[in-house]
């Protein structure tokens, strides 16, 4: 275990960021991040991106007085000077459009040229396909038409609500060499703030913030009330039919080996033994009556085989 300490803002997320982009092959992430060239140093090689072309976005802040200069009647306004919502100013915020992967090891150097533009298309056309229930408002961005979620995402904020999309490598067009340096290694990020959800308020324009926990365990809860149905559903009609289905089908559940009927009868008894433990299943249950699994005669070879499939489907 490695452990990297320093005050916040001294950029140890960004870094782990950056080692989990790479051997995860989004280069989008590189895409809005202030960087000349990074150098990323294994035991396969030495990988660096450098910014090659680089496009200035600009964004103009008009600025908004409260009151005319226009004289009312005949006299200045109130105020000498205009009151200012905000400045004239430009913003400037350099956006690479390429980048360049340079792959060095043993003395040789391989060179692949990235272009975000198009990286950018492919994940705008994945969230297009993937997420029936979005539905695109303008060139970047979308809104969930989900009854209840009903709410409005950017591209980086669609990628951070669903995911980064595990596009395959060859709709990147991406040399081998690359994908097997970046596959050599599998990376988890756990964020630092996966207590905190942020969520939706569809009365409103705002966000709020929930508890993780709360809301994975009310996911849990619905998951398994839903299931208890559906298992219920499934048991009532497997029993209903259970006699029928052993006298007109009496050839099919007559193949006898004793050894692999014991083996499933007790692997069985060891599924209700772990549901039971975790109460996803009552210790008065049905199932629960287990069988002497050594004490089988031939006669009971067709109840028992049926009994199997069914008490699995059950389980």
């Amino acid at each position: 275990m490695t452990i990297i300490t320093a005050p916040n803002g001294y950029g140890k997320t960004i870094c782990l960021k950056i080692i989990h982009s790479i051997f995860n092959l989004n280069f989008m992430y590189f895409a809005e991040l202030d960087f000349d060239q990074i150098s990323l140093t294994t035991d396969k090689g030495t990988l660096s991106i450098v910014k090659t072309a680089v496009v200035k976005k600009s964004r103009d802040i008009k600025q908004v007085s409260l009151f005319s200069h226009e004289e009312i009647n005949g006299e200045s306004p109130f105020f000498d000077e205009d009151i200012v919502l905000f400045d004239n100013k430009q913003n400037e915020l350099e956006v690479p459009k390429k980048l360049e992967i340079v792959m060095q090891f043993d003395g040789v150097i391989k060179i692949h040229p990235i272009n975000l533009d198009e990286h950018y298309e492919l994940y705008r056309r994945h969230l297009d396909e993937s997420h029936v229930f979005l539905s695109r408002m303008d060139y970047d961005r979308w809104t969930d038409r989900r009854p209840g979620l009903r709410r409005n995402y950017s591209f980086e904020e669609a990628i951070e609500a669903f995911g980064l999309p595990d596009l395959s490598e060859e709709r990147f067009e991406l040399p081998k060499w690359l994908v097997d340096f970046c596959k050599n290694q599998k990376t988890y990020f756990v964020q630092d703030q996966r207590l905190i959800l942020k969520k939706n308020d569809k009365n409103s324009r705002n966000d709020f913030f929930t508890n993780a926990i709360e809301r994975y365990s009310e996911r849990l809860k619905s998951k398994i009330r839903d299931s208890s149905v559906k298992v219920s559903m499934n048991s009532q009609q497997l029993d209903s039919t259970f006699p029928k289905r052993l006298v007109t089908s009496k050839d099919k559940y007559d193949n006898f080996d004793k050894n692999e009927l014991i083996e499933a009868l007790e692997k069985i008894q060891d599924k209700r033994k772990k549901l039971m433990k975790y109460d996803l299943l009552s210790q008065d249950s049905s199932l629960d009556n287990e069988i002497e699994v050594d004490h089988i005669e031939e006669n009971d070879v067709k109840v028992l085989n049926l009994y199997v499939l069914d008490t699995n489907k059950k389980l």
